[in-house]
């Protein structure tokens, strides 16, 4: 992770993912394997759950915020909605197809919409399509408030009940927004009862068989200067320039080299 400032914006350079993201993958595969499925999610439940632990929701997750490193670990990005929530916060944001009922309704949400998207993420990678799909957001928007999920038979018992779990409607009610947090999703048989085994101790030593990324050239590329590949006017806020110097030390400015 490295950073550098425009005149007004402060610039996040994360790491290249050779492997792009999920939705790229799962349109070529179709969907993934129950062993890549589960291996897929736990590397995004635990990325969430440590957001979680510092008063951070998500509230982005979906499969083209979901990239695939070179070695194959799964990396969560975009953070353009997260926010530090200590109760709860009103804000419609998010995609269609992964917002949990409480946001669509505006009755102010917190963590547990990003367990109510991991739900629609373990349907999505288990059968190549939302659980809500539909040929519109207003319609899609019905489909999340009716609640109805068609579960097809090829999905195992342990899916089903997980994700049954974590798209349920009542937040009292979401697995990962109970009393033991995470650690109920963590518990599920879907992960304890893995073929083959799972522990996630070792979540992040499993690969999932759905992507081999070649390594970039970087010779094929034309590389600019960030001064020239950034067009940014807007001139910083006095409260801008203060939080970022307090943060960074210096006030936000460009590097021309």
């Amino acid at each position: 992770m490295a950073a550098f400032s425009s005149v007004g914006s402060l610039f996040l350079v994360t790491e290249l993912c050779e492997g792009g993201d999920l939705f790229d993958a799962l349109h070529v595969h179709r969907r993934f394997t129950v062993a890549d499925t589960r291996i897929l999610t736990s590397q995004v439940l635990l990325p969430v759950e440590c957001l979680h632990a510092s008063g951070i929701v998500h509230r982005d997750l979906k499969l083209e915020n979901l990239l695939l490193a070179q070695d194959g670990a799964l990396k969560l990005s975009d953070f353009g909605f997260a926010k530090r929530v200590k109760d709860r916060t009103w804000t419609l944001c998010g995609t269609p197809e992964y917002l949990a009922p409480e946001i669509i309704l505006e009755m102010g949400h917190g963590k547990a919409v990003d367990y109510w998207a991991l739900g629609v993420l373990l349907y999505e990678m288990l059968n190549g399509h939302s659980p809500f799909e539909a040929d519109d957001p207003l319609q899609t928007y019905e489909r999340v408030l009716g609640g109805r999920v068609r579960y097809p038979p090829r999905m195992p018992p342990h899916a089903v009940d997980l994700i049954s779990r974590l798209l349920e409607r009542e937040t009292s009610r979401r697995f990962g927004n109970l009393a033991a947090g995470a650690a109920d999703v963590r518990r599920h048989p879907f992960y304890e009862h893995a073929e083959g085994g799972f522990t996630w101790a070792a979540a992040y030593s499993y690969r999932a068989t759905i992507h081999a990324p070649s390594p970039v050239n970087a010779d094929d590329f034309e590389w600019l200067p960030a001064a020239e590949a950034i067009s940014d006017l807007r001139p910083c806020t006095e409260l801008g320039g203060h939080l970022f110097a307090r943060v960074f030390g210096t006030a936000p400015t460009v590097d021309d080299d």
